[in-house]
């Protein structure tokens, strides 16, 4: 990878949240690892305390996802204790991410390693498209990194996530637009318009959010993982 590769991937921002300052039990020897390409993925999706691929990315991509602490501990400017647990700590609450970084010991959040880890995958095939399909669940990854033409994964994602990128045209179903749950309202105000929860509310608030009227045409996903 060319020096002029690696200056235009450190200024491309990843899709998905923007997180607290990190309090100042920062670890200054906390970095990524060295063989993974943090920057290559959606830390809205790698990052999310409650994801699946979180404890890979607080192993692989500490520094990228804002995990550089040498303690679990709450943040010292906030007094954690003149909360109201039941409302800060639930995970269904509107307070679950903030609390996560500010309150995380108060609120019994701190995250515990196991050994659970992304699989990876070599981005070096260019073999041709059969299907629409992709191979993996890409919306773990960044699609402007991934899918632009000029990117050094194009040929990659052309290969793996050519549903994800719309290189193709993937199965579709139309179903009534409706919420997967019914107390979208009682989320944060901010939950329809901040980055960090946009596949969380397209998953379950997509009418209240907007995301769709009457009916809703959407990617049939569980056809399109080949």
């Amino acid at each position: 990878m060319t020096s002029t590769t690696q200056s235009t991937l450190s200024q491309l921002q990843t899709i998905g949240t923007t997180r607290p300052p990190i309090p100042p039990t920062r670890d200054s020897g906390c970095q990524d690892n060295p063989s993974v390409n943090c920057s290559l993925y959606n830390s809205a999706v790698i990052c999310d305390l409650q994801g699946t691929h979180y404890v890979w990315a607080r192993k692989n991509c500490r520094l990228h996802c804002g995990l550089c602490h040498k303690v679990c501990r709450d943040d010292p400017d906030v007094n954690c204790n003149l909360f109201n647990p039941t409302a800060l700590c639930s995970p269904d609450g509107g307070y679950h991410e903030w609390a996560s970084i500010k309150c995380p010991a108060f609120c019994g959040l701190c995250p515990h390693e196991t050994h659970t880890f992304l699989s990876t995958t070599k981005i070096s095939s260019t073999e041709p498209l059969k299907a629409c399909k992709d191979r993996l669940d890409c919306r773990v990854y960044n699609s402007t990194l991934i899918c632009s033409k000029t990117s050094i994964y194009y040929p990659w994602s052309q290969l793996h996530c050519p549903s994800f990128c719309g290189f193709c045209h993937a199965p579709t179903r139309i179903v009534p637009c409706r919420d997967r749950l019914t107390n979208c309202d009682e989320y944060s105000s901010d939950l329809c318009i901040n980055p960090l929860y946009r596949l969380w509310r397209e998953e379950n608030c997509r009418k209240y959010c907007g995301v769709c009227t009457g009916f809703d045409v959407e990617t049939d996903y569980s056809s399109v993982l080949g």
